[in-house]
């Protein structure tokens, strides 16, 4: 968000600069968070069988061919973990893992 910084509120990207852009990076950075804090609540206050109910859910996206919206969602926790352990430097870029064949 910070490299954005000069679109938050500036009248020249009308709307998008002022609200939605803002919204659009801080809900990407936080989602895997919220996730994981709505996770553990539920967990709390109904029992364990909410985490296999989850992990379900999961695999039935998976087995039913809803698997790009999975990856996508994967990656991003993913990613949001490397950030907050401090494995990815500033300014650095992700590299593919090599896997050999």
């Amino acid at each position: 968000m910070v490299h954005y910084w000069t679109m938050i509120g500036n009248p020249r990207y009308g709307f998008f600069g002022a609200v939605t852009q803002p919204f659009r990076r801080a809900f990407a950075l936080t989602l895997p968070a919220f996730v994981l804090l709505d996770l553990v609540v539920l967990i709390y206050k109904f029992g364990l069988w909410v985490l296999w109910v989850a992990l379900g859910g999961a695999t039935l996206l998976i087995v039913l061919g809803e698997v790009f919206p999975f990856l996508q969602f994967a990656g991003i926790v993913l990613g949001w973990v490397e950030v907050m352990l401090g494995r990815v430097k500033p300014g650095g870029l992700w590299q593919r893992i090599q896997r050999g064949s």
